[in-house]
């Protein structure tokens, strides 16, 4: 038997609602375990991540509601310096801002709210 990623139960899906900046809503379905960015591909969500995941840009900036990000800070999962840095230079940016390449679905994260910024 495989070992989980990341310790966390892979086969069970999450829903994630995307809010976009006219407020209209999509509503997913993710697989625990993987990060956003492969959410946002997989469901068509026009944000043009244009790095690939290798934190090397911002456009996968996303903000996250207050309870999703609290969860992440509080189970040690904050943006690193590499993050924040690109952080620094995203259009939007928030208190709850994140990119999504960095964030790995938990079970804990089901029907987390994502808003898309202008």
């Amino acid at each position: 038997m495989d070992k989980p990623l990341h310790g966390i139960q892979e086969d069970k899906e999450i829903k994630v609602i995307f809010i976009f900046p006219d407020n209209s809503e999509k509503e997913c379905i993710a697989n625990v375990g993987e990060n956003l960015l492969n959410v946002i591909r997989n469901n068509d969500i026009p944000i043009p991540c244009s790095c690939g995941g290798a934190l090397a840009c911002s456009t996968c900036h996303v903000v996250l509601d207050e309870e999703t990000f609290e969860l992440l800070e509080d189970n040690g999962k904050e943006a690193s310096e590499d993050e924040e840095d690109l952080l620094e230079v995203a259009s939007g940016l928030k208190d709850t801002s994140r990119l999504g390449c960095q964030i790995v679905l938990t079970p804990k994260m089901d029907g987390m709210k994502v808003s898309l910024p202008r």
